[in-house]
């Protein structure tokens, strides 16, 4: 029987998993050949990097760039890649405070909107950065009209120049909004990649959520469960989670907890899905809502009110 010490092990691991299925590495090998480049004498190359929440997308940018650590020079300090987030209601002083404060700035929110350029310009070249990575980008178009974001846009593209850097901008679907802003803009952030829900659409697919579920199982140790990777399971676990990663990682930790919780010997099952369900994804699902009930009516959860169900923007 596991003891609360073994369970807190296994929640700490499904925590802090990250996959290296097909397209994540395909996506890693992309980055990879953008820090390659030595944009001295040539123009940088950019990419805009697309996905639903929870995809993995930041988790993914974010391990990305921990390959690559500052380096200790004694005359400067190297940051090859620089990773920020947007932050929301962004304007151009704003997103210029947030890379000065991620290269470690003291005067990160000193001066005004040319001021805050003028410093990041001159940081960027002297810490030697090579690739800068826009986390939560569509924060830009959620703020204003289609003049702001040709505004940021060019800005952007302003910093590119300038500083011989690339960028990789990273979002939701309606980012692409600020390539319809600015034409040169657009020019520059031809290449639009795209990480996926997990799924069941091909064999391709399901081969990449059998992976992943495989990853997960492994780190069950020592707590019973039942099979996560048969056709009935999988597909359940695609209509409860939409096939992000994120939520099949929150599931998968709140049934670690509820089964350490029981009674009897720790066995995680379906009821304890269907409780984990209503407790980390959809609070007030009916059984016709929960996939992990027998009265599951087996549609996608994308109507009104359901936790899928479609933005709208």
């Amino acid at each position: 029987m596991t003891t609360t010490a073994d369970t807190a092990v296994v929640v700490k691991k499904l925590r802090r998993f990250f996959g290296h299925f097909p397209q994540v590495l395909e996506i890693l090998a992309r980055l990879r050949q953008l820090m390659s480049y030595r944009c001295v004498d040539e123009e940088p190359e950019h990419i805009m990097l697309l996905g639903n929440p929870g995809t993995g997308k930041s988790t993914l940018l974010k391990w990305f760039a921990k390959q690559f650590p500052r380096i200790e020079h004694d005359e400067l300090t190297e940051i090859p890649v620089l990773y920020a987030e947007v932050p929301s209601n962004c304007s151009i002083k704003k997103l210029a405070g947030v890379l000065l404060r991620a290269l470690g700035s003291p005067f990160w929110n000193k001066g005004d909107e040319e001021e805050r350029t003028f410093q990041l310009q001159t940081l960027l070249m002297n810490c030697r950065v090579r690739l800068i990575i826009l986390d939560e980008i569509n924060h830009v178009v959620d703020r204003g009209r289609e003049k702001s974001h040709e505004t940021v846009a060019d800005w952007i593209k302003q910093q590119s120049a300038h500083a011989r850097v690339s960028f990789v901008l990273a979002g939701i679907g309606r980012s692409r909004l600020l390539l319809d802003a600015n034409d040169q803009f657009a020019d520059r952030f031809r290449e639009v990649l795209e990480i996926t829900p997990l799924g069941l659409e091909d064999e391709a697919k399901k081969a990449e959520l059998v992976a992943v579920m495989e990853a997960f199982e492994a780190m069950l140790e020592g707590i019973d469960h039942i099979n996560l990777q048969t056709d009935d399971v999988l597909r359940i676990l695609v209509f409860a989670t939409a096939g992000r990663l994120r939520n099949i990682r929150r599931l998968l930790v709140r049934s670690v907890e509820l089964a350490h919780q029981s009674d009897d010997k720790p066995r995680i099952d379906l009821s304890v899905l269907e409780k984990a369900f209503l407790e980390t994804i959809f609070k007030h699902a009916s059984p016709l809502q929960n996939p992990f009930s027998s009265k599951f009516r087996g549609t996608p959860l994308i109507n009104a009110g359901e936790p899928f169900a479609p933005s709208g923007r």
